[in-house]
């Protein structure tokens, strides 16, 4: 992983750190970064960034859709660089 990406990841790892040990007592999470790039739209202009990869600890954290949404626009708005949030629901 280039440095840039351990960099969005770490960023973005520590603003989920803190939503979950502020407001979702017991919850832990993983974040990862993508390689890939994609378009949005933020505010009135394009953006160009990574995805963010989400696995939640808990199955019914990926069903808590005011969670989801939540780290989502935290993460989006708060690390320049990424773009998009995916949470990853797949079984264990």
């Amino acid at each position: 992983m280039p440095p840039d990406l351990h960099e969005l990841r770490d960023k973005a790892q520590l603003l989920l750190d803190e939503l979950l040990k502020n407001e979702y007592a017991g919850l832990s999470g993983k974040v990862e970064v993508m390689h890939a790039r994609t378009t949005g739209v933020q505010g009135d202009f394009g953006t160009y960034g990574h995805i963010a990869v989400v696995v939640m600890d808990s199955p019914e954290a990926a069903y808590d859709f005011k969670l989801l949404e939540k780290i989502s626009s935290i993460i989006v708005n708060n690390v320049a660089g990424i773009n998009r949030v995916v949470y990853d629901i797949t079984q264990k």
